[in-house]
């Protein structure tokens, strides 16, 4: 049984290519607990599913366009990840 989320936000900060943003997210996604079993072959790890969208952002201080906030999700959404898991605890 998995534990759904939905439209948390979360605020974070991260430079990328030398300019500093500001992004208010909405992230929503599943928690998957680990299956235990006798046999390990059919035993599973805990994960969980995310997906985000970026609600608001500045760059160095001046607001974000929709259209801006797209492409650097499109362009950097690895980097952005990786803000959240880093940020979130």
């Amino acid at each position: 049984m998995s534990r759904q989320w939905k439209n948390i936000q979360q605020n974070i900060d991260l430079t990328i290519e030398d300019a500093d943003y500001q992004l208010v997210l909405s992230c929503s996604g599943h928690d998957y607990p680990a299956k235990i079993t006798d046999d390990p072959a059919n035993s599973e790890p805990a994960d969980f599913e995310m997906e985000y969208t970026i609600k608001s952002g500045e760059r160095d201080g001046e607001p974000m366009t929709r259209e801006e906030m797209d492409d650097l999700q499109e362009s950097f959404d690895d980097e952005i990840y990786e803000a959240i898991m880093e940020q979130s605890c």
